[in-house]
């Protein structure tokens, strides 16, 4: 997360009167009159200070690391596109972080799935297709969204990738939060290889993504790959950590703090 401009200007502000506070604190130490009063309550303030420092920079070696390990994973997605005619999509915020992204393009070119079903499509999808194309495989995708001016705009993109082996389908969200069972029971297919989760949306941590297993888990085949995104906020990784004490033929791959992978071994 970047810092703003208030941010920006608090740390300004703090490093200026940490230095201002230490001097008033040397000046007091020799007036004997004032020391027995002000003394304890500018330790306070410098303290509080000091630690206002320590948290600004502890939270500013956190964004550096992130930022570090996005740049990384977006080096490794780029040759993926180099010799295409669109650009590397844009990732994260509501799209899946550029280390779930690699992540997920790793284990499809990895596991091959004939079938990869997505709870919320959209920049992994593009890049989904194009890693199908440069492996050529016959992978077949479907993409469930309830937001149709969005499924709009994502079908017009795929439509210039020429990407035929995609099937969008608008299922509008029921008072629960999921999508319509109706909808998705149709149009999904009876066998999925690789399920997506990262859709609807769940910003606000009601549980809207709890179905996310239990509603296609009959449909998913032996050795079937569960991405899971957004498993930074606590809603999801409860969710998570629910399917696994539930179901015991799954497993988790890999844990990546902001994404999980996991994987099916029923037989």
């Amino acid at each position: 997360m970047r810092r703003n401009l208030h941010d920006t200007l608090s740390s300004s502000r703090t490093l200026v009167v940490v230095p201002i506070a230490t001097g008033l604190l040397a000046l007091i130490a020799e007036i004997d009159v004032l020391r027995p009063i002000l003394l304890p309550i500018l330790v306070a303030i410098a303290t509080g200070l000091l630690l206002a420092v320590y948290r600004q920079a502890s939270a500013t070696h956190q964004e550096a690391v992130r930022l570090h390990r996005d740049v990384t994973h977006l080096w490794c997605l780029t040759p993926l596109v180099s010799n295409e005619y669109t650009p590397l999509p844009a990732l994260g915020g509501a799209a899946l972080s550029p280390a779930a992204a690699h992540q997920l393009i790793t284990a499809y070119m990895t596991y091959r799935p004939t079938t990869l079903v997505e709870l919320g499509p959209g920049a992994s999808t593009i890049l989904l297709v194009v890693a199908c194309r440069r492996a050529c495989l016959s992978t077949r995708f479907y993409g469930v969204e309830h937001d149709e001016r969005y499924l709009t705009a994502l079908r017009q993109v795929l439509h210039r990738l020429d990407a035929s082996n995609v099937h969008l389908v608008h299922a509008p969200l029921s008072d629960g939060g999921w999508y319509d069972e109706k909808i998705v029971a149709a149009e999904v297919p009876d066998q999925v290889d690789f399920l997506v989760v990262d859709g609807p949306p769940n910003v606000q941590g009601r549980g809207a993504r709890r179905r996310g297993f239990s509603s296609l888990q009959h449909r998913l085949a032996p050795g079937a790959i569960v991405l899971v995104d957004d498993t930074n906020r606590r809603d999801e990784r409860a969710m998570v950590e629910g399917w696994l004490s539930t179901e015991a033929d799954l497993r988790l791959v890999f844990d990546g703090g902001d994404f999980m992978l996991l994987r099916l071994l029923r037989h």
